[in-house]
């Protein structure tokens, strides 16, 4: 008696030199350094993509987020989250077990053979009570995990579609140089061959003819490489959808509208709802409990098992108290010789943790700071665009007075040649300012966070 009463005496008081050891019981206030306030952004998105979406992307929108394998695997580990939470929930109450069991046996009684038949249930159950918390932070943890996985495939989704969109801008860019390329080497050809026939007649030098041509000839290297880069956008948009790189492929071609933007946003709050926040959130959580688990692994743990033999002889004893109390039996085991180990264990935990929680800090500043660059360069982007349209329209009037001036012999046809490439220039940088403020709202929308349905 006295030798077990010592032995729980050490036990405490080794489970007492453990407890001061374990990690902070407030998870929050270890790990979130930049704390996530409630927003009317919080539980749905109040942003479309900022353009007006032709039902036909709508569409393969749609087909893509199904049939996408970076989405399938997404899918994939967040299944395997909810039955991780699922076992480690079960590790919290009592785990039950039933069998049942048949034998028979013979014997000889006064020269007679008798036949007993043995049939009986076992009945059993197994209990660890969480006594400091720990399974409590296990189940936490696993509960985080499950929330991580729910972020990680919105954040998977969502750069799946702005990829696609991405891409079918490229293809209308090119579309849209390529109808450029093909106007103007029209018009250069037929100005070519003008000016073939009256150096023929004497009435101008080569020198133009030659300009001309060499001008033609660029046009057309130009013209050749925007359709190679046409193909390219749509093999990619084949493979991002799954298909064969040249299988056929009908998309509009026509630049979207944008939509009113308000320059008046909540930065930090728009930052708090991104997919990928979240998720680097939910992850330093998780490994905070985990941490506060491998701290609480020092403590002692209580074990109750409870095993019982059901059979004919004692099925009266079945509502004994007395009958199940004698089948039960306790064990507390105080990890007194690993100590050493653990320590290294909840170490390494520790530091996954500070990790974790670098990892969500450089996510908010990242975030934080896209959407900031993304609102000026918004702003940057329509201004450029005005003096674009602004100096198409002029290098446009200039053309026209140069030819005015040729036909009245008050211009050359280098006059002439420069004219035109100004404005086939001017014409270019409008094009590619248009789509580049296109794909700036959809950088926009992609910085903002959860999608709106399609």
């Amino acid at each position: 008696m006295r030798l077990a009463a010592l032995m729980f005496l050490v036990v405490i008081v080794t489970g007492c030199a453990s407890f001061k050891e374990q990690a902070p019981s407030v998870i929050d206030e270890q790990f979130t350094g930049i704390l996530r306030t409630p927003s009317s952004h919080d539980s749905k998105a109040t942003f479309g993509w900022g353009i007006e979406l032709p039902s036909a992307i709508k569409l393969l929108m749609r087909e893509n987020q199904s049939s996408n394998l970076s989405a399938y695997t997404a899918q994939q580990r967040q299944l395997i989250a909810d039955a991780n939470y699922y076992m480690t929930s079960g590790n919290r109450v009592p785990q039950p077990s039933v069998s049942m069991s048949a034998a028979g046996s013979e014997k000889f009684t006064n020269g007679n053979r008798v036949v007993e038949d043995d049939f009986g249930i076992n009945v059993g159950v197994k209990w660890q009570p969480d006594l400091w918390g720990r399974l409590a932070d296990q189940q936490a943890a696993s509960e985080q995990d499950v929330i991580a996985a729910t972020w990680d495939l919105a954040a998977v989704n969502l750069s799946i579609q702005g990829r696609l969109l991405t891409a079918w801008l490229n293809v209308l860019e090119q579309r849209q140089l390529l109808n450029l390329y093909d106007q103007n080497y029209k018009n250069q050809k037929q100005r070519v061959e003008l000016l073939a026939k009256r150096v023929d007649l004497g009435l101008t030098s080569t020198t133009g003819y030659d300009n001309a041509k060499l001008n033609l000839l660029r046009l057309k290297r130009d013209r050749m490489t925007t359709a190679n880069r046409l193909l390219q956008g749509k093999r990619q948009i084949n493979v991002l959808l799954g298909n064969a790189p040249n299988a056929e492929l009908q998309i509009p071609l026509q630049l979207p509208a944008l939509q009113p933007f308000n320059y008046e946003i909540d930065s930090l709050g728009l930052v708090m709802t991104r997919p990928d926040v979240r998720l680097a959130e939910a992850r330093m959580l998780a490994a905070g409990y985990r941490w506060q688990y491998e701290s609480l692994n020092q403590l002692p743990r209580l074990t109750l098992d409870l095993r019982s033999r059901v059979s004919r002889e004692n099925a009266g004893e079945l509502f004994d108290t007395d009958f199940w109390l004698s089948s039960l039996s306790a064990s507390i085991i105080q990890p007194v010789f690993f100590r050493d180990d653990l320590n290294k264990q909840q170490a390494v935990v520790k530091a996954r943790a500070e990790v974790a929680k670098a990892t969500y800090y450089s996510s908010v500043l990242q975030a934080w700071s896209e959407i900031e660059n993304i609102v000026q360069d918004t702003k940057i982007f329509a201004a450029q665009l005005s003096a674009a349209e602004d100096g198409l329209q002029s290098a446009t009037r200039v053309e026209r007075n140069t030819l005015d001036r040729y036909e009245l012999g008050l211009a050359s046809s280098f006059d002439v040649l420069t004219s035109q490439r100004n404005t086939l220039n001017a014409s270019i940088d409008v094009i590619r300012l248009r789509v580049t403020q296109v794909k700036n709202r959809i950088n926009f929308r992609l910085a903002l966070g959860p999608l709106e349905e399609l």
